[in-house]
């Protein structure tokens, strides 16, 4: 005799029993040389909730295939976390970015930001619509705004000079990259 959540029972000849498969997360990566633009593939399996860390300090995503430009060449410990319903998995693997030849824009897959650094005045082009949420280096927000999918100018030129992040947010995924304030 089985009982069941509810506290029923059966006297079947057998029980059915679903399982879910627990999260396996994974990922490849290509670099294009000397422009810190990395391309991940996610092959993560039995997942549909992920979350990335770029290893910078600064970086991070929920895109399944994110894009993400560095601001520096070198090595970086990127995790992957690939989530279910009732489970998660990570991933912690080194990349390696060549040096980067200097660029003044930023590419976050289909979003473009230029120039960094800048005197505060920076343009960002996105593809649809985002809330973007501009911080300080100790967190506090400087900056909310929607922006719309077209080109738009960003004015932090009244703050003090130094890094700030930027969070574009849609949904639920998030896109997060430094600007620089001269």
């Amino acid at each position: 005799m089985v009982k069941d959540a509810n506290d029923c029972t059966t006297n079947g000849d057998y029980v059915a029993l679903t399982f879910e498969e627990n999260p396996i997360a994974g990922f490849e990566f290509e670099t294009e040389d000397a422009t810190g633009v990395v391309e991940f593939t996610n092959n993560s399996e039995n997942a549909n909730n992920y979350l990335w860390n770029f290893g910078n300090g600064i970086g991070t995503s929920t895109d399944e295939n994110p894009i993400y430009t560095y601001l520096e060449g070198g090595s970086y410990y990127v995790t992957l976390m690939a989530s279910s319903e009732n489970c998660s998995n990570d991933i912690i693997r080194i990349i390696s970015v060549d040096d980067i030849i200097s660029t003044t824009t930023l590419k976050f897959g289909s979003i473009e930001v230029y120039p960094n650094t800048s005197n505060g005045i920076f343009t960002i082009v996105a593809d649809k619509e985002y809330e973007l949420i501009i911080v300080d280096i100790t967190g506090k927000t400087i900056l909310n705004k929607m922006i719309t999918d077209s080109e738009n100018e960003i004015d932090i030129s009244n703050n003090v000079s130094g890094i700030y992040f930027a969070i574009l947010r849609t949904g639920n995924k998030l896109t997060t990259f430094k600007i620089i304030k001269e």
